[in-house]
């Protein structure tokens, strides 16, 4: 029984506090201790063979995984929550499945790492502040064109490369969604761009 409970709770990306592989393949005697509340459980420990085994460092209790959740817009959320609010890891589709984000969330806005994609094929991974392409990103549009170097408050800005779909770049200085300077070459390790 240990076992299937593990299997569940390690196989889908909530707040699991150790390593999946570990405890799926060990021939060891497992007893997990639930925190409940009305919306949701999480592991608030793990017992090894008798030895209670710690969180993670940096795990917070408050944050908790939730399955489906369907806004009033019809987008729906599968992920972390800190309280009513998205927080962490998490998966937002959209009404018509046109949008998908993946990725982290901080305070109900897309905030770190992620991935958006949209169902004419374009895509950008990279970072995020506040809902907003902020940070080093590679943006692909639906022409295959594409896009790789740093945004600012959703625009391209700062040190970027372009591709064309004819495999021509340009290489320079963005400000605000705009080329301001050509480069030729970028210094070595300047802007990390993929070919």
């Amino acid at each position: 029984m240990a076992q299937a409970m593990l299997q569940l709770f390690c196989c889908c990306p909530g707040p699991t506090v150790l390593c999946c592989k570990e405890l799926l393949f060990g021939d060891v005697e497992d007893t997990i201790d639930l925190g409940k509340d009305p919306d949701h459980q999480y592991i608030t420990s793990i017992h090894r063979n008798g030895q209670r085994c710690t969180p993670r460092s940096g795990y917070q209790h408050d944050i908790v995984w939730k399955p489906k959740v369907i806004f009033q817009d019809g987008r729906t959320y599968e992920g972390q929550w800190k309280g009513k609010l998205r927080h962490g890891q998490g998966k937002e589709l959209s009404r018509f499945n046109d949008f998908v984000y993946e990725g982290s969330f901080k305070n109900d806005q897309y905030d770190g790492y992620g991935t958006m994609t949209w169902s004419n094929g374009a895509k950008y991974v990279g970072q995020f502040r506040a809902n907003e392409k902020h940070g080093y990103g590679e943006e692909i549009y639906s022409t295959g064109e594409r896009f790789c170097g740093y945004f600012e408050n959703g625009r391209v800005h700062g040190r970027g490369q372009y591709f064309f779909q004819d495999q021509t770049t340009l290489k320079g200085d963005w400000e605000d969604g705009r080329l301001i300077n050509e480069l030729s070459t970028f210094a070595p390790g300047e802007v990390a761009v993929a070919s």
